[in-house]
């Protein structure tokens, strides 16, 4: 509520909640606090763990309805998938390749074309109209 994020909330919070709604105060025992410098902080994005994130595959977590397709359309959901449909399957493993090769971590252990050959070797079939 009021762009808190409030953690570890329990059913018996929700009454201090809504209280703290109606109040315009928040529930300080309940926000995020820095276990280094005792800071709290109320709002996700201030964190500073999560300052820099740029949230992209949950970019309408908690923004949009999950159980309406239309909203995720609305907010760019799916492009990856619209623009995948488009390409051949060995396009979407090389792009993939790509994306993963270009990752600064070296601990990323995922390629796709382990995944096509695991397919492969179990006999599934990759549908395409």
């Amino acid at each position: 509520p009021d762009d808190v994020l409030y953690r570890a909330v329990k059913p018996e919070d929700a009454e201090a909640i809504i209280q703290g709604i109606r109040d315009g105060e928040i529930v300080e025992r309940l926000i995020y606090e820095d276990p280094r410098t005792g800071e709290k902080y109320p709002k996700k994005d201030d964190i500073p763990f999560y300052r820099k994130q740029k949230r992209i595959a949950l970019h309408g977590c908690g923004v949009i309805d999950p159980n309406r397709i239309e909203e995720a359309l609305g907010c760019g959901g799916y492009q990856g998938l619209m623009k995948a449909l488009t390409m051949s399957p060995q396009e979407v493993i090389d792009l993939m390749d790509y994306v993963v090769s270009q990752e600064e971590s070296t601990s990323v252990e995922f390629k796709p074309s382990r995944l096509i050959k695991f397919l492969d070797d179990y006999n599934f079939t990759i549908i395409r109209d």
